[in-house]
């Protein structure tokens, strides 16, 4: 049987465990990401051992120096429409919503979250290579 602390430590260091799995594996945004390890240390930092508030601090430093995700991307065409690129990883699949005289949302499916950055990706070089600017 473990005690209340050591049971507490297993899970504080699983929980750090399951945010950095997701955010690198593309599930979890770095934005999310650093709201999650941040929610964690406010939680338990005091209460935890040690060794897992050393591993919190590292992790919270870490994530810290994280640049953070450029999408959703907000673009101008040259003819005066705004264009959202917005990739999810979760769902596989990448919108992209354009506001001109109508309201469209094109949709594509994706066979991985890393497959689905690209795709992302490669519609903004596209729209860039048309004249599309940054917003």
């Amino acid at each position: 049987m473990y005690s209340a602390a050591e049971e507490l430590d297993r899970k504080v260091s699983e929980t750090l465990v399951d945010i950095i799995k997701k955010q690198t594996g593309g599930l979890m945004t770095t934005n999310e990401a650093k709201a999650a390890i941040h929610s964690v240390f406010c939680s338990v930092m005091g209460l935890v051992g040690v060794d897992v508030a050393e591993l919190l601090e590292e992790a919270m430093n870490t994530i810290e120096k994280e640049r953070p995700s450029p999408f959703p991307l907000y673009m101008k065409t040259a003819n005066g429409a705004y264009i959202t690129v917005s990739p999810d990883t979760s769902a596989r699949k990448v919108s992209v919503k354009i506001m001109a005289s109508e309201y469209r949302t094109m949709d594509y499916e994706c066979d991985s979250a890393s497959s689905t950055i690209k795709k992302a990706l490669e519609v903004v070089q596209l729209l860039i290579k048309q004249g599309a600017k940054r917003l």
